[in-house]
């Protein structure tokens, strides 16, 4: 809630109730990041003001690694007025991410985390980390309009957080048909020819399942097993989506609709972000 290039940019007091309204529907997982503006403080805030234990839940978060990935985790730290994290890890894949998960893994010897991981990762910088590390979480994009080597990934590491099931907000009833005139449209997954069958495909799955496309997108979601799923919300009625059980026969063709579209954008990711 506190980075509006993908979604609605929530104020303090709009934030503070969709955190009061996930606590109040048992949701305990919580991903943030250095780079999120107030989030961390907004979460910090609400758990205060709820007397919420903090063995009771889990915060995930990520820095950058420049100009130092070590003074971006320890802001953290004290923006969310706890002694470590659940899960750190790097932002984004760099020129030296080795060295960088060598500074991450210090701070899980030191007690600052309890996991490490990278967020964004290729499926050949994952494989150079696990090499040095036995135990790596990985946060992926994973959605019908990405699906980059998720399994294999998922064979890699010991967590996966898996976020934007709903394609930052493209796959839903609302923007599906007709995708928003901001920053979502320029992806590159939106122009792949596979995106148009997808469009096609789910016109008929909503149909033939009376469902929305966001019920198809998370069923999607769910179904490729990742442990934790990073759902991002701006009002109470995301909070309402059905959830649905589908079929095998579209859950294959939706699977290898995502892996033909993820492979038509060239791209090591969702963001066309290159460096490892």
């Amino acid at each position: 809630m506190g980075d509006g290039a993908f979604h609605p940019l929530l104020n303090s007091e709009e934030g503070k109730r969709i955190i009061r309204e996930a606590l109040k529907r048992s949701i305990l997982s919580f991903d943030t990041a250095f780079s999120y503006r107030n989030a961390d403080t907004l979460l910090s805030s609400v758990l205060k003001e709820r007397q919420i234990d903090r063995s009771s839940i889990e915060i995930h978060s990520k820095a950058m690694p420049v100009p130092t990935i070590r003074d971006k985790a320890l802001t953290s730290l004290r923006r969310l007025n706890t002694d470590y994290f659940d899960t750190l890890m790097l932002h984004w894949p760099s020129n030296e991410t080795l060295k960088y998960m060598a500074t991450l893994d210090d701070m899980r010897k030191e007690g600052l985390a309890k996991n490490i991981g990278i967020s964004n990762a290729s499926l050949s910088l994952l494989e150079k980390i696990r090499d040095k590390y036995d135990k790596i979480t990985i946060e992926e994009p994973l959605s019908l309009i990405w699906n980059s080597d998720f399994e294999k990934k998922k064979e890699l590491s010991d967590k996966t957080l898996t976020y934007s099931p709903l394609g930052m907000g493209i796959l839903t009833d609302k923007y599906l048909f007709s995708p928003p005139d901001d920053l979502r449209k320029n992806l590159p997954s939106l122009k792949t020819e596979s995106f148009q069958t997808l469009r096609e495909r789910i016109s008929k799955w909503r149909d033939e399942l009376k469902a929305k496309t966001e019920e198809l997108s998370m069923a999607f979601a769910d179904k490729m097993n990742g442990d934790t799923i990073i759902v991002g919300i701006s009002s109470k009625a995301q909070f309402d989506t059905r959830r649905i059980d589908l079929p095998e026969d579209i859950f294959c063709e939706m699977r290898l609709l995502s892996e033909r579209i993820t492979k038509e954008t060239g791209e090591e990711n969702i963001f066309a972000h290159h460096r490892n």
